[in-house]
């Protein structure tokens, strides 16, 4: 009787847990604004690999729908998307990575060698 109930508990527990990691990765979908340039607008959209991709989502953008950042997956130790950054309007690969600042916000930090560059967006409803 005691093994079934701690069975239960261990089963409840891990389906919550199971659950809350899916909400935190799932967080970075929809549609993203920069706070400083008002011309940045993102979509992320979950791929087919289970990688999420975020395309440029601003219709009088040249680049529109072109996909600038590639396979971010979610690392719940960091806290964070990891993936690869390739800016739209240059031939380069950065390291990217996104950081969930809150609800409406997120902090994209992207890297080559030692320069690095940091953005902050913010949700659009």
């Amino acid at each position: 009787m005691i093994a079934k109930k701690i069975i239960l508990v261990i089963s409840a527990l891990s389906l919550m847990c199971f659950q809350t990691i899916n909400q935190n990765s799932n967080i970075l979908l929809g549609k993203w604004k920069g706070k400083n340039d008002s011309k940045l607008s993102i979509e992320f959209y979950l791929g087919s690999d289970g990688a999420y991709y975020g395309k440029i989502n601003d219709p009088n953008d040249k680049y529109h729908g072109k996909t600038i950042f590639k396979k971010m997956v979610y690392n719940e130790k960091g806290k964070s998307f990891s993936g690869i950054l390739n800016p739209a309007d240059k031939d380069i690969t950065l390291d990217a990575s996104i950081y969930i600042e809150n609800n409406n916000s997120i902090k994209v930090v992207a890297k080559k060698l030692l320069i690095t560059r940091v953005i902050y967006c913010s949700k659009v409803n």
